[in-house]
């Protein structure tokens, strides 16, 4: 599977985004369709069948997955029986892909199988499956006797792949082995390569069949060792620059003194201290009043800044006890701030001895304000986008740890009033992890540290549960450490390149043909204001791209590919193709209208094989690429392959019967028909379509010995068959 051609790619990522459109309402950006890029060059190399791919959480890793999932099926590398392994370790991440891909490739999705040719009988070409319950009897089915056409998608954690594998010394053992064509690793910074269960991974990594991708954040040493280096990689500070995360982080550290006052044994973080519980909700509330009163106008005064607004806030605490003890604390200061409000629904607690956390993690993800409480976030599947403050109390010692638990605040907000927007993303870490830990952040996310306790690693995700209270004496130190971290403003960021290439686009169709100095001077007539080297580099990623083509130092936007980015980016207008002509400043020769009507004719190519079992009628596809009917249908009339597709209406007529029918069901309607050695047939089609019919009996009627005749009739086009005894050359009437 190789993809050389940067048009192919281009055609390939469209009809992916396509599907996502129609599926789910998104479109890959410019960094995830990177990412699906440099998967797909992967492939290309035959010497290489694994690798990572590194995302910051929040920027939609899952999502590059299910467009890897798509590419491989548009490709034939995943034909039908075939199954693809999806590993998480979390169980609630589990249901999120599952949620997501039954989203994207389940009942409603554009992914169908025709059965019988005629659009008449279809189904899904995937099944979405979440493996939970009798794991190993489901996962010793599918993997020996599951027969069924669909691709299977199989969502499992690793420690269910491990207790099935258990049985197998070698994966040759199973039926279904060789069907495993691709498997994707989530979280490859957990237990996956850590001493429990690396041997059933090491099974895995060793089907031949398979394409194995591994996605995290923080991608560890050893998952490099045994899958190779990343193939893509962005750090946070990239997604920051970028405008995917947050514009801005914030962090206020400090460190906190604790002499516990009883004489017990115990570590002053294995257990909850009642007075560092109760210190650290009136530090957090006096931080979250300051930031509160700074950021909105309306809010100076005498009046208490939290009784309007409270900044979504998540606390990780050391264990669930002291989490209970800071959510106590909180509710009884905010009774005195606000009265009259349900204390309840602003201060949420969400950990392992809370039977409803999730649907409590829920309704906190809806709300526009409030605190949460959590002990094990990283098994609760937090993602709020709207977060604005996060609190560290408790020390982490895990570096990939700290990244983890620092992504949470980091996701781009949809809120115009959020923090994250108005200033900063903001961190208030009360151990002073961020000062041990903050430096390391890129080399972490880069794949550079090894874990050498994965225990360890797993309770600095997940803390403690149920511990004793105590008492104690407890200081936080005022004196906090600011770090800041913000897009560097002398970087040329990817989206300031973004914009000056739509901008030399643009400029290059009423101009044809420039050089970058002059494409400079021409932005600057236009009020852009950029730098030689920005549009040097502009050119270069649009010649890449195949947009641009060069002429010796100067740059061109050919035509073809000019006409089918305007009519992809564009969806207002129905367009003649004599207005697209000057619109977009082509000349109107029969050359350069050849070169458009083919950009047409490959963007209703794309559209139509996004759905392969829909037949589309006129009015739809003229819709979805901007080009009126009747130009459309002169395309297609050139195209039998495409016009087999669309609701092109025939009526066939023999022996006093009379057939309504597409035109795509005609040729097997004729075959059956002359096999019939029916007498006459009468055949009536557009008359646009008169050329390509034609074609298509003469090649049909072969030694059948039939006579054909031809009449027009207004728009209509009629064909006579009457069968002959000997064979009589045809004449038109």
């Amino acid at each position: 599977m190789i993809i050389d051609e940067i048009e192919d790619r281009h055609r390939l990522v469209e009809w992916i985004n396509q599907c996502f459109v129609e599926t789910i309402g998104i479109r890959l950006y410019s960094r995830q369709e990177e990412a699906l890029l440099k998967c797909l060059n992967m492939f290309s190399d035959l010497n290489r069948r694994s690798g990572i791919i590194q995302m910051p959480t929040g920027v939609g890793k899952t999502i590059v997955a299910a467009a890897i999932i798509m590419a491989l099926y548009k490709l034939r590398t995943l034909r039908e029986k075939d199954i693809i392994l999806y590993l998480t370790p979390r169980r609630v991440l589990k249901y999120q892909v599952e949620e997501n891909f039954s989203n994207i490739f389940g009942g409603n999705s554009p992914f169908k199988i025709n059965l019988y040719g005629n659009g008449m009988r279809l189904r899904n070409a995937f099944e979405v499956r979440h493996i939970e319950k009798d794991v190993i009897r489901n996962l010793n089915w599918i993997f020996n006797f599951r027969q069924a056409n669909e691709i299977l998608i199989c969502i499992v954690t690793p420690q269910g792949i491990h207790e099935f594998l258990k049985e197998y010394e070698n994966l040759s053992e199973l039926v279904n082995s060789e069907r495993v064509k691709l498997i994707l690793m989530d979280e490859i910074h957990r237990e996956y390569f850590g001493p429990k269960i690396v041997d059933s991974v090491q099974k895995i990594l060793q089907l031949k069949n398979a394409i194995i991708i591994g996605l995290s954040a923080t991608p560890i040493k050893q998952a490099i060792e045994y899958l190779g280096p990343p193939i893509y990689s962005l750090t946070s500070r990239q997604a920051m620059q970028d405008g995917i995360l947050a514009k801005k982080l914030r962090i206020y550290s400090t460190k906190t003194k604790t002499r516990l006052l009883e004489n017990i044994l115990e570590d002053e973080w294995k257990v909850a201290v009642v007075d560092r519980a109760e210190k650290y909700a009136e530090e957090i509330l006096r931080i979250l009043r300051e930031e509160v009163k700074d950021a909105y106008d309306n809010l100076q005064g005498e009046i208490d800044p939290l009784s309007r607004r409270i900044p979504k806030t998540l606390i990780v605490a050391a264990n669930t006890t002291e989490a209970n003890e800071i959510a106590r604390r909180l509710r009884e200061l905010l009774r005195e701030i606000r009265p009259n409000s349900s204390v309840c629904d602003l201060i949420k607690v969400a950990h392992y001895k809370i039977e409803r956390s999730v649907s409590e993690i829920e309704k906190f993800r809806n709300q526009k304000e409030g605190i949460l409480i959590t002990v094990n976030m990283a098994d609760m599947g937090f993602d709020d986008k709207n977060l604005e403050v996060l609190v560290i109390a408790r020390p982490i010692n895990s570096p990939i740890a700290y990244v983890q638990i620092r992504g949470r605040v980091l996701r781009k907000p949809d809120d115009a009033e959020n923090l994250k927007v108005l200033k900063y993303a903001l961190i208030i870490d009360l151990t002073e992890s961020a000062q041990r830990h903050e430096k390391s952040v890129e080399r972490v996310e880069l794949g550079e540290f090894r874990v050498t306790d994965f225990d360890q690693l797993e309770n600095d995700l997940r803390g403690l549960g149920e511990v004793k209270k105590v008492r104690g004496e407890v200081e936080i130190d005022k004196n906090y450490k600011i770090i800041e971290i913000a897009p560097d403003k002398e970087t040329i960021t990817d989206v300031k390149i973004a914009e000056i290439k739509q901008k030399i686009l643009e400029i290059l169709i009423l101009s044809d043909q420039l050089t970058p100095s002059e494409i400079l001077t021409k932005l600057s007539q236009c009020g852009v204001q950029a730098k030689l080297e920005e549009v040097e580099k502009a050119c270069e990623e649009l010649a890449k791209e195949g947009r641009l083509q060069r002429i010796g130092g100067s740059l061109r936007y050919p035509y073809r590919i000019r006409v089918k980015d305007f009519l992809r980016a564009q969806k207002i207008k129905i367009w003649k193709i004599e207005e697209l002509l000057k619109e977009l400043n082509i000349p109107s020769s029969d050359k350069n209208i050849k070169q458009v009507l083919k950009a047409i004719k490959e963007i209703l190519e794309e559209v139509i094989s996004s759905n392969p079992a829909k037949i589309w009628r006129i009015s739809e596809l003229s819709k979805a690429i901007s080009i009126n009917d009747d130009d459309l249908l002169k395309i297609i009339s050139t195209d039998e392959k495409i016009a087999e597709r669309v609701d092109v209406p025939v009526i066939v007529e023999y022996d006093n019967s009379r057939e309504e029918l597409m035109l795509g069901r005609l040729k097997e309607r004729i075959v059956d028909l002359l096999s019939m050695r029916v007498y006459a047939i009468r055949i009536t089609v557009p008359h646009l379509f008169s050329a390509m019919v034609k074609n298509l009996i003469r090649r049909r009627i072969g030694e059948n010995r039939y006579l054909l005749t031809e009449t027009s009739f207004n728009e209509q086009h009629i064909f006579m068959l009457r069968r002959v005894i000997a064979i009589i050359k045809s004449e038109r009437i």
